[in-house]
């Protein structure tokens, strides 16, 4: 299974763009309904050629089988670890 991972801040520092929807933001706290982003190639393993924004997904690798989270949005993908290895 792939990692989930968290970013927080402007994803431009680390390569990233939002190619769909949004990015999270301020907004996005503990008193709103959870959301989530996604990126483009799990986007693409999991719903094809439909988009994923408003579709619900669980992050059951962080631990958290319960809640359910709307995708907001899509970004790209970064390679991680050594691109030279």
């Amino acid at each position: 299974t792939a990692p989930v991972e968290a970013a927080f801040g402007d994803l431009r520092v680390i390569g990233m763009a939002v190619v769909e929807g949004r990015a999270l933001d301020a907004g996005d706290d503990a008193a709103r309904a959870p959301v989530a982003v996604v990126s483009r190639a799990l986007a693409r393993r999991h719903w094809g050629a439909r988009s994923p924004v408003g579709e619900q997904l669980r992050l059951a690798g962080a631990g958290d089988t319960v809640t359910w989270r709307t995708i907001v949005g899509v970004v790209s993908d970064v390679p991680h670890g050594n691109p030279l290895a």
